[in-house]
């Protein structure tokens, strides 16, 4: 029965000896369907399903900042392009659902440079703005400060790419001064945030 599953692609591989996953779209449908019967369910499955996504554009961008596998990377992301577009629209329309500072780490600059390539890093912009709107404003909080940091670049490359370049300077700029005030004025990553915000 596992096999005729894997052949449709409703199951496929996992890490570990004799694992499965259910195909991304599958999971999906299950849970709307779940969330039928149990309304509670939804956003548990969302945060899941959301997790999910980000776990393999985590493994994604890793693998796209080799020079062996950037190939590969890129070919998944583009094969999972509505998952990766349905994960970003849950994020954007109910962000406090979502474990922000988790999200924030998730995007990292290889994510978004894999997500770039694939052709939908302007579709990262309006999650982003949603997450920010989400953290909660601390006087003096070096967490909330990098939580916004990380939001703010990614959002600033999103903004970029859908062609708002007065909106993605001025996320750039936000994210270089909240890691500024996280780092301090004179850390090396001051350098590392200036070249990442020129892009």
């Amino acid at each position: 029965r596992l096999a005729v599953l894997r052949r449709y692609g409703v199951l496929q591989p996992a890490e570990g000896p004799g694992r499965q996953a259910m195909h991304a779209l599958v999971r999906q449908q299950a849970a709307e369907l779940g969330a039928e019967l149990d309304p509670q369910l939804r956003p548990v499955s969302e945060q899941r399903y959301v997790a999910c996504v980000l776990g393999w554009l985590g493994e994604w961008g890793a693998m796209y900042a080799s020079a062996k596998e950037w190939r590969l990377a890129l070919s998944a992301a583009r094969a999972a392009l509505a998952d990766v577009g349905h994960a970003l629209a849950l994020l954007a329309s109910c962000p406090s659902a979502f474990d922000v500072p988790s999200v924030a780490s998730a995007l990292t600059n290889d994510v978004c440079s894999v997500v770039d390539s694939a052709g939908v890093l302007a579709q990262l912009a309006a999650p982003c703005a949603a997450l920010l709107g989400a953290v909660q404003d601390g006087v003096g909080d070096e967490k909330q400060d990098a939580v916004k940091a990380s939001l703010l670049l990614a959002q600033s490359r999103g903004l970029r790419a859908g062609g708002s370049y007065a909106a993605a300077e001025a996320a750039a700029q936000q994210a270089m001064e909240a890691r500024q005030r996280v780092l301090g004025p004179d850390h090396t990553d001051k350098n590392k945030a200036i070249r990442e915000q020129d892009g």
